[in-house]
């Protein structure tokens, strides 16, 4: 009777931090849609100017195509986790964090790929006889460039949703899956290497004292991110 009534209580709690993660991710889950739908939207428009428009210079062609798969990429995986939420594969089976990982990911080489562009394009030369301010902005910036750089946003507005996503799940209690949603949880227990490593890895780098994120108990001042030996001696900080 009494392994009875704690597994009623544990699963009258899981249904009560699904309910309480619903509601704390309603804002980051319609935010991460609109990214996931600009994102789709922006193929399109990729597909329909690699169709009527003259196609980048051989110069910077890879760097949009590997804008246009990342974005395709992050579509991809981040889809599943806006539209099943909480209860969905991915949060069942710990893929979140791998998904934030990736997106991360994407979107810091997706601002190289920009800066790289900016780096080396050079613009057209106008067509004689033609100075109209359409002419001069489309030989000034394309619309592959404006592509580029709405990428750039969209994936971070994107990386950002999972983020706050993945936050609030931590916090509730719901991922790493296993974890216990009785347990009371505060922001400092998710820590921002979360963005690269899963949970379980953090806490190991902890205890084994390779890195460590200090706050400010009073809540004023800037947070120091520490980084000490195995014997907990510090080593530099950032």
């Amino acid at each position: 009777k009494a392994h009875e009534a704690r597994r009623r209580s544990f699963e009258a709690a899981l249904r009560e931090a699904h309910a309480r993660a619903a509601r704390l991710t309603l804002e980051a889950t319609s935010q991460g849609k609109v990214a996931i739908m600009g994102l789709s939207v922006l193929s399109m428009l990729r597909a329909i100017a690699g169709t009527y428009c003259a196609l980048p210079g051989r110069t910077v062609i890879w760097l949009h195509v590997f804008a246009a798969s990342s974005d395709v990429l992050c579509v991809a995986v981040s889809l599943p986790v806006f539209i099943v939420g909480s209860e969905g594969e991915c949060v069942r089976l710990g893929c979140l964090g791998a998904v934030l990982t990736l997106l991360v990911a994407v979107a810091v080489v997706d601002i190289a790929m920009l800066m790289l562009f900016l780096l080396i394009a050079m613009p057209r030369p106008l067509r004689s006889g033609h100075r109209s301010i359409v002419d001069t902005m489309e030989a000034c910036v394309s619309v592959w460039d404006f592509a580029l750089l709405a990428s750039v946003f969209l994936e971070l507005a994107l990386s950002t949703c999972t983020w706050r996503y993945y936050k609030e799940l931590r916090l509730v209690g719901l991922y790493p899956p296993g974890s216990n949603p009785l347990a009371r949880r505060n922001e400092q227990d998710v820590s921002l290497f979360e963005l690269f490593c899963e949970p379980d890895d953090v806490e190991s780098m902890q205890q084994c004292g390779l890195c460590r994120l200090s706050v400010p108990e009073s809540g004023t001042g800037d947070a120091r991110m520490i980084i000490v030996s195995a014997a907990a001696e510090p080593l530099f900080e950032l």
